[in-house]
Parts: C-alpha cells; sequence; structure tokens
C-alpha cells in the first residue's frame, strides 16, 4: 500500500473542496456531499482546518469567501439534511513537519490557481448561464435570441444604444435581430464577431472561438490585430486565436448548432476535442488517461440525451475504455 499517497489524500481533497464549494456555493448536493466527507474522516476534518489555515495565511482572494466554510464549522446549506451537518470543534493546535506543511500549501496553492484559471470575469459580469445538461432560451430586448448550450455564461450589455454580448464559457446560438445602423458584436476570447442580422454559432474551444454561419454573413476580428479579420457566410466556419492563428473550412448548415437538436456531429476532430463538448453535460469529471487516445481523429453523430452512452459510444469505437474511479471520476484509457 502506498502509505505515503494515503497521507497526502485528505489534503488534496480538501483544497479540491474548496474549488467545488467556491464554484457551486449555492448547490445542496454538493453542500451534503462535503459534510459527508467531512464527518466520514478525522483525517478529513484536520485536512480541511490546515488547508482553510494555510490558505489564510497566504491572504484573502476575492473569488473565495473564506466566511463561508470557517474552520471551526462545516457549514451547508439550509436546504441539505441536518444530520449531515457536522459542527467541528476548534483543532488543537499541533506542530506540522515539513513534509506536511508542504503537501498543503502545494495542495492549496494549485487550488487557487486553478480557481483563477476558471475565473477569468467576475460573477457580477455573468447576466445569464445554463447548467450542466441545459439549454436556455435567452430573449434580449432587441428582439434577438441566444441559445445557451450546456454549462455556458454570457454578459450582455445594451447601454448606450450598443448590442455586445460577451461568451465567458460553454457554447451559444445567436439568432440576431437585424438593425442596419446598429451592429451586433459577440465577443470570446478576444475574437469579435460582428453582424447586422444572422443566425451564427460561437464555442469556446483549444484557447480561442469558434464560429459557424448558418444563413447571412458575419465578420470576424482579434482583439490583438488591428488589421486582422475575416469575412464568413452561410455554410463556412472558422476558428481563432487572439494571437492571429486561423483555420477555416466549409460545413453543411443543418450540422450548425445540431445540439441544440440534441445531436452532436463531429467531423474530423481529436477525440479530447469531443469529450471536451460533452464534459458540459455530465455530472462528473472525465479524464483521459491516455495522449494517444485523446489525439484520436474522430468522425459520428452523438446522441446528447444520453452523454453518458454518447461518450461510451466515442471511445469504444476508436479503442478505448471506460472505467470509473472510487472518486467517482470517469478515466478514459486504451484496453
Amino acid at each position: 500500500m502506498n502509505t505515503e499517497h494515503d497521507s497526502k489524500k485528505p489534503a488534496k481533497e480538501a483544497a479540491y473542496w474548496l474549488i467545488a464549494l467556491q464554484k457551486e456555493p449555492k448547490d445542496t448536493d454538493l453542500s451534503s456531499e462535503f459534510a459527508d466527507w467531512l464527518s466520514s474522516d478525522s483525517r478529513n476534518v484536520e485536512a480541511w482546518s490546515d488547508t482553510l489555515e494555510v490558505y489564510e495565511s497566504i491572504g484573502d482572494i476575492e473569488h473565495v469567501s473564506k466566511s463561508q466554510w470557517p474552520r471551526n464549522e462545516a457549514r451547508v446549506s439550509a436546504s441539505a439534511s441536518e444530520a449531515k451537518t457536522p459542527t467541528l470543534q476548534p483543532a488543537k493546535k499541533r506542530s506540522k513537519g515539513k513534509l506536511q506543511v508542504l503537501a498543503i500549501v502545494g495542495a492549496v496553492a494549485a487550488c487557487i490557481a486553478f480557481v483563477f484559471s476558471l475565473n477569468t470575469h467576475s460573477a457580477g459580469e455573468v447576466d445569464y448561464r445554463s447548467e450542466r445538461g441545459e439549454v436556455k432560451v435567452i430573449k434580449l430586448e432587441d428582439g434577438s435570441a441566444i441559445s445557451l448550450g450546456p454549462k455556458s455564461e454570457v454578459a450582455v450589455d445594451f447601454r448606450g444604444g450598443t448590442r455586445q454580448v460577451r461568451l465567458l464559457s460553454g457554447e451559444a446560438l445567436f439568432e440576431v435581430a437585424a438593425n442596419l445602423g446598429n451592429p451586433f458584436l459577440v465577443e470570446a476570447q478576444g475574437i469579435t464577431t460582428t453582424v447586422l442580422g444572422t443566425r451564427f454559432n460561437v464555442r469556446l474551444e483549444s484557447g480561442g472561438a469558434s464560429i459557424a454561419v448558418e444563413h447571412g454573413r458575419v465578420r470576424v476580428s482579434s482583439s490583438a490585430l488591428a488589421e486582422w479579420d475575416q469575412l464568413l457566410t452561410a455554410g463556412q466556419w472558422l476558428w481563432a486565436n487572439a494571437e492571429g492563428d486561423s483555420k477555416r473550412g466549409e460545413i453543411e448548415v443543418q450540422e450548425i448548432a445540431a445540439w441544440t437538436k440534441g445531436q452532436l456531429i463531429v467531423r474530423d476532430r481529436n477525440l479530447d476535442d469531443v469529450v471536451e463538448i460533452l464534459r458540459r453535460y455530465v455530472d462528473v469529471d472525465i479524464i483521459v488517461d491516455d495522449r494517444q487516445i485523446a489525439e484520436r481523429r474522430v468522425t459520428g453523430v452523438y446522441n446528447l440525451a444520453d452523454p453518458l452512452e454518447a461518450l461510451r459510444a466515442l471511445v469504444g469505437a476508436h479503442g478505448g475504455a471506460i472505467r470509473q474511479a472510487s472518486s467517482g471520476e470517469i478515466i478514459i484509457s486504451s484496453h
């Protein structure tokens, strides 16, 4: 048995609980699971206390509220079961070995870095969001509509006669009401799509944004490169990043935003890219543990009504296998 791994496990789990609770502070199921974890082992109580102690010594980070999960009391949502809400006694002061402190500091530092990487915008910027597996249709005041894909967020700014939307995470289909004197702007990862009236899809992926036009035409530009722009018309797609890297091609218009009809249509994509899309449809983490599998090229049509079955079909058809770890994650590897 790997005793070193076992000794570090509570500290790592405590750090990742800090991430999860910060990301979903109102999720009662998550809070109840946290309470179960906390009360299941005295080492978890110590790890949680130590994690917050080290976290506080690092300094206050605005994305995480220390008062929300104090060291001496495990607080869960009021709607969670009272029986699952443990009360922690003040931890006794004890000297920590150097390796123990380093493990805790490392776990918390990784936690904070991960929180910042996931929160490149403040919570106040988000005007509309969807949950995992949810598709949400938003009607805007100008008559335009946004269909938000699962686990997606947008910020909308119509002040001063402007029509601007920022795609902060995930994917969205835009149906823009025509207004010749007032272009509609969609910004995603430093890439701006400008339209007068059209229907197009935008998805954040691979460090950039992918745009596909169903009808009408759009102009795509980069915030970092003043002279770079591309014109797209119906049936064309473009991937670009803020540095000006780009690629484009043709696509059948009926395949654009097929997710709104419950389908995922893939043409010559890395398996890892397809898994990234499916992550927004399931409630468990998916880990690709084999780079050869991750880089397999994929073409196919998958049913988003059952994303786990879609994942099994995707992986099985390309020589991979799926297993579920004891901690709940789905692991994809070769046979």
